[in-house]
């Protein structure tokens, strides 16, 4: 294992550059792409000896490769890194199963991998926030020659299984009185056909208030793929059932836009209540009202007080000043929306522990600004996923952590005998030394400005 010298060499021309900037000036700019370079190259170098040390090291111990025998040595492989390429040569063993270069399997690579995990995980978490092709190309402004085609991107997502991602629970079920669930959905254009509603549903304990910005307290959030609405629904109910204690809650509102889908959600949780969301029923009511302020001024009056029949001869006024067609049937639309979730108006006067619904800000801001606010169109598969995605990092989880967990091997790469491990740690405290010393070879030769440095740091650690 050459691992130390690599490193050590590795480092003095990096000391070398930073004495020269120092020494010279040179623009700092140009100065950290350079050693962001230098530090690059290390990663690649470091990663291939690493790999070649393993593989030398099962050819080496037959007791750790039992049943598999040498079929070919120094097969050649490439792989992209975060750090860029990395080059390296493996064994090809035969074994019980078949062929296979076990320190691929070993570093979770398969036969025809050409990005190693780590990179694919940083793939897929950029691409929670931007496009599949700007997520390819954003690993090179680190690495030079590290970027990727956005239908790789597509594919290393599609790997990836957010539903298998446990959900956090709590060693403690947490008490509250109320409980409050919010649901709409986003209208997203598909690549094919007529668009596709992608649900967003999420629980939370009310808001808190920090002047006038309102803030949801301990929010989850629940989106993707669901073989149908009630499965979303129970979805919710099991985090709900393993998160708090069902029995403390007195109440819980079930908040939106009054879909059938969205109601239906009450049959799942007892003691629960509708709310309307109060913004779905404004723009009913400015489209119906809107131009004429005194009969909006009175049926916002109407609808304060519970009075449906008074908001029914408010719209029925205006429909006899409506003259187009488009403008009496917004009358009519927004008589039959009020009719129709009148409960879910009244709750707001009969619970006042209700609070405003803020699913439409929520369905913008995870799924709409990645999925339906640019003109781009989506399989369902993708779309499903990218949701998952999305809520997937709302909840707190590491994306990319998420993603290496569903590829780990559960085995260690860096496995090698105690005695290897020790003659490392030995040589590389005999470079320090010598280092400390003035005795290194690399001090023996052209005078440098790092030499100079290194032997005025050797001649201070004698003193």
């Amino acid at each position: 294992m050459q691992l130390i010298q690599h490193i050590f060499h590795t480092f003095l021309s990096i000391a070398e550059k930073v004495l020269d900037a120092c020494e010279n000036g040179v623009d700092y700019s140009q100065f950290q792409r350079e050693l962001q370079e230098k530090f690059n190259q290390l990663g690649c170098e470091i990663c291939r000896e690493v790999l070649e040390a393993h593989d030398q090291y099962l050819l080496r111990n037959r007791s750790q490769r039992k049943g598999w025998h040498v079929e070919r040595r120094n097969d050649s492989k490439e792989v992209l890194s975060p750090f860029g390429p990395v080059r390296y040569k493996r064994t090809y063993f035969k074994g019980p199963d078949g062929y296979a270069h076990l320190v691929d399997q070993m570093a979770g690579l398969g036969p025809h991998a050409r990005l190693d995990n780590t990179l694919k995980a940083a793939l897929v978490e950029k691409a929670v926030d931007m496009s599949y092709r700007k997520s390819g190309i954003a690993p090179s402004q680190h690495a030079p020659g590290v970027d990727v085609s956005g239908q790789t991107v597509m594919n290393t997502i599609r790997g990836f299984n957010p539903a298998a991602v446990k959900k956090k629970e709590s060693k403690v079920k947490r008490r509250v009185r109320f409980l409050y669930i919010e649901a709409d959905e986003d209208h997203v254009a598909r690549t094919k056909g007529r668009s596709m509603q992608i649900k967003l549903v999420y629980v939370h304990e009310g808001k808190e208030y920090n002047g006038k910005r309102a803030k949801l307290i301990n929010p989850y959030y629940f989106s993707g793929k669901y073989d149908s609405t009630e499965a979303l629904w129970f979805d919710v109910a099991t985090y709900i059932a393993n998160t708090y204690e069902v029995e403390s809650i007195e109440t819980i509102f079930i908040a939106g836009d009054g879909a059938p889908w969205i109601r239906g959600g009450k049959e799942y949780f007892p003691n629960s209540v509708f709310i309307l969301d109060r913004f779905h029923l404004c723009k009913y009511v400015l489209r119906a009202v809107g131009r004429y302020p005194d009969l909006k001024k009175s049926l916002w009056r109407a609808i304060k007080q519970d009075d449906i029949i008074l908001a029914d001869d408010i719209l029925q006024e205006a429909l006899t000043r409506a003259e187009s067609k488009t403008h009496k049937k917004a009358i009519r639309d927004c008589f039959h929306y009020i009719k129709t979730n009148w409960d879910g108006i009244q709750a707001y006067r009969e619970y006042p522990a209700a609070v405003g619904c803020s699913a439409e800000g929520h369905v913008s801001h995870i799924l709409s600004s990645r999925l339906s606010s640019r003109p781009q169109g989506w399989s369902r598969e993708g779309a499903e996923k990218m949701a998952s995605l999305r809520v997937l990092k709302a909840n707190g989880f590491s994306v990319k952590d998420e993603y290496l967990s569903q590829r780990s091997t559960n085995t260690f790469l860096l496995k090698a005998c105690k005695d290897a491990i020790h003659q490392q740690r030995l040589l590389l405290k005999q470079q320090l030394s010598q280092v400390m010393r003035g005795n290194l070879p690399a001090l023996k030769g052209h005078t440098t400005y790092l030499t100079k440095a290194l032997r005025g740091l050797s001649q201070a650690s004698s003193l």
